[in-house]
């Protein structure tokens, strides 16, 4: 198993592997139909998901479940838990909890792009404020911080989508206070996604930077 920063408490089980490792273990997982015509990349990054996300299920009791595809293409996990998957490059990572501990859980891994490749994932992800403001709390050049700022919005993406039930876009929140002091974040909206969650709304996670890439995680407390 692959050692990875963990960005979430220590109450969510949380599994990470290896792509070749899952390979074998993984092979007998269905594919939805979404997947049958996707590239063979896709389908293996898909069935490595499911496996880890198999995996952190039997930590918390709950054996020989694979969640399926869900709405939006997000996991259907089994009723009272909540959960997150993550893919990037050869990583896979899979986090999991009870509901009656987490009303959500978002996590991401995001690699460091070249400088040119930042500059255009900024251009339509972040605004350049957010960028310089989380290049100041990081302590961090331009491409970390687009990496942080992106991870940061997958992982809020992924934490509320389930709950406001719609989808919603990168500038429809913010990355604030990326503190290299405390590797947490703030993400606040910026607009009403539900009457639960109104424009403002902030919500704490946190990050670390390992190798080339950018781990982040959000876990709201039930």
């Amino acid at each position: 198993m692959v050692t990875v920063p963990r960005v979430v408490p220590a109450w969510v089980s949380l599994v990470s592997l290896y792509l070749d490792e899952c390979d074998e273990p993984a092979a007998p997982i269905p594919l939805p139909p979404a997947y049958l015509l996707a590239s063979p990349e896709r389908q293996r990054a898909y069935r490595a998901g499911r496996y880890c996300a198999s995996r952190a299920l039997e930590r918390l009791g709950t054996s020989d479940v694979i969640p399926e595809l869900g709405d939006g293409g997000a996991p259907a996990w089994p009723p009272g838990i909540v959960g997150s998957i993550t893919h990037s490059m050869t990583l896979v990572s899979a986090a999991a909890a009870a509901r009656h501990q987490c009303a959500g859980i978002g996590i991401d891994i995001e690699p460091i792009a070249s400088l040119e490749r930042a500059h255009v994932l900024a251009s339509r992800a972040a605004t350049s404020p957010e960028v310089f403001g989380v290049m100041g709390g990081m302590k961090s050049d331009y491409a970390t911080a687009v990496a942080l700022i992106l991870s940061a919005k997958h992982s809020l993406y992924k934490c509320l989508r389930p709950q406001v039930g719609r989808p919603f876009g990168y500038l429809d929140a913010s990355i604030e206070d990326a503190l290299w002091s405390t590797n947490r974040f703030r993400a606040r909206l910026k607009v009403m996604l539900s009457p639960a969650w109104v424009g403002g709304t902030t919500v704490t996670g946190q990050w670390e930077v390992a190798g080339d890439f950018v781990h982040t995680g959000i876990a709201i407390p039930g």
